[in-house]
């Protein structure tokens, strides 16, 4: 119990942390550009503030800012902002440590920053992603979108997570087009957070649609004032999949649905406060629910997370 205890006060502090710091709205320059972008935990050289845009950015496109970039550090940390516009991806973007990449708006903002692309293997892995992130890095005020073109057992995924600390705040992750597809996976160790975040995988001709996917070790991922969503799939339709033994979500505050099954945890922890759900759960693991209420039975679940009466 004390171990459950500690753990459910480190969500709440990154919570507060990363609001604080992530949705203050700055105004910079960067190369005698001026750039509105969210303050993130650590200020950053002016000469480290790339600018991407169609016309007069310093480069045009995002693969090319990110590449460009050789001595991001602790203490020497980089930010990408992107304007306005529709980036078309003809390589993955593959973060680096210590950097930070940052649009200008989502769905429902009238600035927004598209990047899409189409990176679809037979693995579950990084090469599937048209976006990687890195350790010590985020991502913000972007729409992410993996477009398959078909083929035979392909995983589409919008954005993979890998070691280390990573956070995302006002980002919509959209995939389609492959026989599977996937919002989010994230693997390795470390932290990752996601708030204000809008997965929603619903590809009618997939097999399988999952909003996220955990596959790390002892990982903590860490969901708040979102919603994720995996239905209209013929085969697999949820929202979280803990496919890790040793991993916690905590959900706190957010919506998830899936056509099969909300929540499908094995032998991880997945903890549930305040939330909204509709597909119910598939458990093997450990879940706890607090406040969580069910859109299929109109009922609240109790704290094991059993079944809430009709």
């Amino acid at each position: 119990m004390l171990e459950k205890l500690t753990i459910k006060v480190i969500p709440f502090f990154l919570v507060i942390s990363l609001l604080l710091t992530c949705l203050v709205p700055v105004t910079t320059i960067a190369h005698n550009k001026v750039v509105v972008i969210p303050m993130f935990e650590s200020a950053v050289k002016p000469e480290n503030l790339i600018l991407v845009a169609k016309n007069n950015g310093d480069f045009d496109n995002p693969v090319d800012a990110m590449n460009s970039i050789t001595d991001a550090s602790e203490d020497n940390r980089y930010r990408i902002h992107i304007e306005p516009g529709q980036f078309q991806l003809t390589e993955r973007l593959i973060m680096k440590e210590w950097v930070d990449v940052i649009g200008s708006g989502s769905i429902g903002e009238n600035r927004r920053t598209s990047l899409l692309g189409s990176s679809c293997t037979t693995g579950l892995d990084a090469g599937s992603s048209i976006v990687e992130g890195a350790a010590n890095s985020g991502i913000s005020s972007l729409i992410i979108v993996n477009i398959g073109t078909g083929g035979i057992n392909t995983n589409c995924i919008a954005l993979y997570v890998s070691d280390g600390d990573f956070g995302a705040e006002n980002v919509v992750l959209l995939s389609q087009g492959g026989v599977n597809n996937i919002g989010i996976v994230v693997d390795g160790s470390g932290t990752a957070s996601f708030a204000n975040t809008l997965v929603k995988i619903d590809d009618e001709d997939a097999e399988d649609n999952i909003a996220l996917i955990s596959t790390g070790d002892s990982r903590q991922i860490l969901i708040f004032l979102s919603e994720f969503s995996g239905i209209k799939a013929n085969s697999d339709n949820l929202a979280i999949f803990n496919a890790s033994t040793t991993s916690l979500i905590f959900v706190f505050n957010s919506s998830i649905e899936g056509g099969n099954f909300s929540v499908r945890n094995f032998s991880g922890t997945v903890d549930l406060n305040e939330v909204l759900e509709k597909g119910g759960f598939l458990n093997s693991g450990t879940m706890e629910c607090s406040d969580v209420a069910s859109r299929d039975a109109f009922s609240f679940y109790t704290s094991g997370c059993l079944f809430p009466p009709p």
